[in-house]
This record gives C-alpha cells, sequence and structure tokens, in this order.
C-alpha cells in the first residue's frame, strides 16, 4: 500500500495505490472500493456490497502527477536517508532521546524523522515549542491519540491494556532533517539544554 500524499517520497497531493500479488484480491479490492462499471467491466460482476462501494480511486490527474514523480525517487529517497542518518548520528548518546535508524529487519525510508523523547518530565509536545524557540522545526508526532481511545475501538479495546500506546503518542517528536552539518549540531545543542532543564 502506498501513499502519495503531501511530503510523500512520491507525491500526488492525494491518493494511492495498492499491489497485489494474486488475482483474487485484487477482485476484491475493485468491487469493495469502484464504481459498478468498474466492477461490471474489469471483474465480470458486481461484489456483495453492489452500488453502495466506496468509489474511492484516485484522480486521474494526481494519478499522473504520481507517475511523474516515480521519476528519481530512489535517489530522493537515499538523499532524505543520508540527513537523517546524519542527524541520528549527532543525536546518539542523548539519554533522553531515541533517535531514528533502520530497523533489523530492513531499510528506513524516513518518510518523516520521528524520534522518541524517553524523559519522563518532557512531552513531545512541550520539546517541540522548546525547540521552535531555538529556530529548529519540529512538531509533535501526527497520531495524538492511541487507536484504543478512540470511538471505534473502545468497546473492545481498553486503553489500559496498551501501556505504550498512550506514551508513544505523547513522546513522538518529527523534525524535518537539514543537510548542513551546523544545523545538525544546533539541533543536538538544543536537545542537550532541554533535557538539562528538568535534569
Amino acid at each position: 500500500v502506498f501513499s502519495f500524499g503531501w511530503k510523500k517520497p512520491v507525491s500526488a497531493g492525494e491518493g494511492g495505490m495498492v499491489t497485489f500479488r494474486d488475482r483474487e484480491t485484487w477482485t476484491r479490492a475493485v468491487r469493495l472500493s469502484q464504481h459498478p462499471l468498474r466492477q461490471i467491466r474489469d471483474t465480470g460482476g458486481v461484489g456483495q456490497w453492489g452500488d453502495l462501494a466506496m468509489n474511492a480511486r484516485i484522480h486521474p490527474f494526481a494519478a499522473l502527477l504520481a507517475l511523474h514523480g516515480l521519476d528519481g525517487v530512489s535517489a530522493r529517497i537515499e538523499r532524505i536517508r543520508t540527513f537523517s542518518l546524519q542527524l541520528t548520528q549527532a543525536l546518539q548518546g542523548i539519554p533522553e532521546l531515541q533517535p531514528v535508524t533502520d530497523p533489523a529487519y530492513g531499510r528506513h525510508a524516513f518518510y518523516r524523522y520521528a524520534p522518541l523523547v524517553i524523559h519522563p518530565q518532557w512531552t513531545a509536545d512541550e520539546a517541540a515549542d522548546f525547540l521552535m524557540r531555538r529556530g529548529i522545526g519540529a512538531v509533535p508526532g501526527f497520531l495524538r491519540t492511541p487507536l484504543p481511545a478512540r470511538r471505534p475501538f473502545r468497546r473492545r479495546f481498553h486503553l489500559e491494556a496498551f501501556p505504550g500506546a498512550l506514551q508513544r503518542c505523547r513522546s513522538t517528536l518529527i523534525l524535518e532533517p537539514e543537510a548542513q552539518d551546523a544545523w545538525r549540531e544546533r539541533c543536538r545543542q538544543a536537545f542537550l539544554e532541554l533535557f538539562r532543564k528538568k535534569a
């Protein structure tokens, strides 16, 4: 599943793409997400939802933007990875911060650089405010409420059963890595100053 939203490595403003390994799954997706005429044309009939399918398809102009965006995507991702890994190196050794690294199972695309503030007295909101006042572009993580606390899941799940979820939402920070060594050093010094304040 690929998103083509704003700031993604391939951006079309909106929309996305789903790829499939087998025709059966693809047919189910078309019947769930496409106008009945497309269902009939591409799959030979309508699915269980008939004309109530979501009609969730990318706009043709956005699809053209995404197609054009595929040119050079590997080079863009490598450039973002370089800046991000350089920032990780600069932030290593700050015990109250968990920088972003490649996972054991693969390579991080660094769509967003989202370190975790693991200082017990600071939240990502406070850290972002502190960094912004020092000229470092930072915002709290986009997910502010964990899934178990959201309305569709409340009856089935209890937040207490997921102690890490709320902490993760409160501690995720988003930075925009820059290319300059001087910026990375300013970022490091800002974090050190931040954590000294409540040492």
